[in-house]
């Protein structure tokens, strides 16, 4: 795993320096590797106490040398990642993580914080994008980290981003905090789910706060029955 943590260097007066290491790196490792647009591209959305929030992949299968449709793309995101979540048995697809509900979305670029060269004159990406919020929910407790199968061709470039920068209209390269390109074997460090709004443990807080009134609700019933008894 080659690991670049941008705030080490920075806090050294090299910002610039940081991106030429960083590029002549990436740039040797896909000479190797093969194109840019075959890598998998994940952010890790952190809050100040280093616990994710959000969770943001993208595929390019329309400059990808080895992905020729989309449904190739979809399959390697959901299936050929592999997590690890803390206090849960076994290894998880992405497929495990997504809700019912969840909608795939595509999009022509990848965001400014990404910390890639940008994309070549002539070239036509289309990535296909999976973004999670766990601060609405989480398969929580517990924390979750990314590991690449020693067994796959994939490979990903991962990095960190600070929560609160991604609203703001300033994003660029050097917004993210640390960057990770995995290869096969490696894998991320694990990050501690935030309490979600929605879900505590598995169980949603408005389900355990529609059980808390129906349980006042019998309370209720079973004294005013025995006052009624008393009475007769």
């Amino acid at each position: 795993m080659l690991l670049f943590s941008q705030k080490r260097v920075t806090e050294g007066g090299f910002r610039a320096s940081f991106f030429v290491v960083l590029w002549s790196a990436l740039a040797c490792v896909s000479s190797a590797h093969g194109h840019f647009s075959d890598y998998i591209f994940v952010r890790f959305s952190l809050d100040g106490e280093r616990r994710i929030v959000g969770l943001d992949l993208w595929l390019d299968y329309q400059e990808n040398p080895f992905i020729d449709t989309r449904e190739e793309a979809h399959e390697i995101l959901e299936e050929e990642l592999i997590w690890q979540l803390e206090e849960q048995e076994g290894l998880l697809a992405l497929s495990d993580l997504l809700p019912d509900d969840f909608a795939w979305q595509e999009v022509l670029r990848l965001p400014d914080d990404c910390p890639a060269p940008p994309a070549e004159e002539g070239e036509a990406h289309r990535f296909l994008h999976a973004s999670l919020d766990f601060a609405d929910q989480n398969p929580g407790p517990g924390s979750i980290s990314l590991l690449i199968p020693t067994e796959s061709s994939q490979a990903a470039i991962v990095w960190l981003m600070d929560r609160e920068l991604l609203a703001s209209d300033s994003l660029s390269v050097s917004s993210a905090e640390e960057v990770m390109m995995l290869l096969a074997g490696d894998f991320t460090p694990s990050f501690p789910f935030v309490e979600s709004k929605t879900w505590v443990r598995g169980v949603s807080i408005s389900g355990l706060f529609g059980f808390g009134l129906l349980g006042l609700f019998v309370l209720w019933r079973i004294a005013r029955r025995r006052r009624l008894h008393a009475n007769q």
